[in-house]
């Protein structure tokens, strides 16, 4: 983007938002991905919210004394639930916002490190913070989707009207670990639907600004003809995006973990662990037994390939886009409440 004309020193915008860009991701992954990333989780716990209580890289007794807290209990600590509405539907509600400008603070806004979305309780949030959330996301230059990288760095060269691709843009940044490995408990646990069950319970608002936001962006790669080209369309449908799916529903969202595929994948991940219930229960909380879960009959299927293009998806109003003439979109919200995208 350094070489963007509609960004840069020459081309700074004071219009909220417009110097923004962000990607976001399925609240569920996210989390799970968190919680065993240094830093985000109580197990090492870098941004100081429970002092005493939850492990520090600087405490002597950091691998010995103070208690692991699994996943399950990592789901439902205030600190941590919702940070997707948190963080962009209710920002300014920690002092240091709310002081930026003022006195000695004149010009200086601790954001980051002050008012970082861990360091709100989030017991009061609502589903208006998630519309705010969407807001939000509507208002900056750009957002992409983790899931559909390849049409997210597409759609941002089309926002910022970069002619010349690299691909430099499109390789992999960094293999994880975790996730290589032979026996893989951040990828068991991201199948287990019981755990993503739970999850939702706790963050059903994080699924709200998921479910719409994506909807954003899929109207959007419409809009510059990106939807319906061959490999987009095929990396969206892998992931189930752009499609009859919907988010915001726990049976959307996590039956795709219930299906007889999704199960197979499941129990040969689990099976390269040698921890049996007692350690999965003890060390993360889960332990999932697919051949107990009933059959899922609400699970809408993928759209047949080719047959059915992703455009036939979108939904179209007068609510008008303004980061991209002439485009529109509805939000299916609960309360039936419109903004403007």
């Amino acid at each position: 983007l350094r070489d963007s004309d509609k960004i840069g020193k020459n081309n700074f915008n004071r219009k909220k938002g417009a110097n923004s860009m962000t990607m976001i991701r399925n609240p569920f992954v996210r989390a799970v991905s968190a919680y065993f990333y240094r830093g985000h989780s109580p197990n090492y716990d870098n941004y100081n919210l429970r002092p005493g209580l939850w492990r520090q890289a600087t405490d002597r007794d950091f691998m010995s004394k103070k208690r692991h807290v699994p996943l399950k209990e990592f789901f439902n600590a205030d600190e941590y639930r919702n940070i997707l509405t948190k963080m962009f539907g209710d920002s300014t509600e920690c002092r240091q916002v709310q002081n930026c400008g003022i006195g000695i603070n004149e010009g200086i806004c601790a954001m980051v490190t002050g008012c970082h979305g861990y360091r709100n309780a989030s017991d009061y949030l609502n589903e208006s913070h998630s519309y705010s959330a969407i807001s939000a996301l509507r208002q900056h230059a750009f957002f992409g989707l983790l899931e559909a990288y390849n049409a997210s760095v597409l759609l941002a060269y089309h926002t910022f009207g970069i002619e010349h691709p690299d691909d430099r843009d499109f390789a992999k940044s960094r293999a994880s670990v975790s996730l290589d490995r032979k026996c893989s408990p951040p990828k068991v646990l991201r199948n287990d639907a019981t755990a993503c069950r739970a999850f939702y319970k706790a963050h059903a608002l994080d699924f709200i600004v998921f479910e719409e936001a994506h909807r954003i962006f899929c109207h959007r790669l419409h809009r510059v003809g990106l939807l319906d080209d061959p490999i987009i369309s095929a990396e969206l449908r892998a992931n189930r995006l752009c499609d009859s799916l919907n988010y915001a529903k726990a049976d959307h969202a996590c039956g795709l973990l219930e299906t007889p595929q999704a199960i197979v994948q499941f129990k040969e991940l689990r099976a390269r662990c040698n921890g049996g219930p007692r350690w999965w229960l003890g060390e993360y909380g889960f332990y999932w037994k697919p051949d107990r879960t009933p059959t899922r009959k609400y699970l809408p299927p993928p759209p047949p390939l080719p047959d059915v293009p992703l455009s036939s998806f979108l939904i179209s109003t007068n609510l008008n886009d303004d980061s991209i003439p002439g485009a529109s979109f509805t939000l299916a919200l609960r309360s039936k409440t419109t903004f403007p995208l």
